[in-house]
């Protein structure tokens, strides 16, 4: 939808719109997690909140070595 504004040369109003409908989105997103996370952390104990954390700490470091190989293999 962006592109497709940018290439009709939309007036600035209507991207405008578009920047804080995206904006109230990713607002309520964070709000809605936080509030799963602050709800979250009261249900689980301490035990499986370190399975947790071990389990996002992995997929993050998944992640970093995917994106880093995508990036040398650009590069070389």
């Amino acid at each position: 939808m962006g592109a497709d504004l940018a290439a009709n040369r939309a007036s600035v109003g209507q991207g405008l719109l578009l920047s804080l409908g995206i904006m109230i989105g990713v607002a309520l997103f964070f709000v809605a997690l936080t509030i799963l996370i602050h709800h979250g952390r009261k249900l689980l104990q301490r035990r499986y909140m370190k399975y947790v954390s071990l389990v996002a700490g992995i997929v993050l470091l998944f992640f970093c070595i995917k994106f880093g190989y995508g990036l040398l293999e650009q590069f070389l």
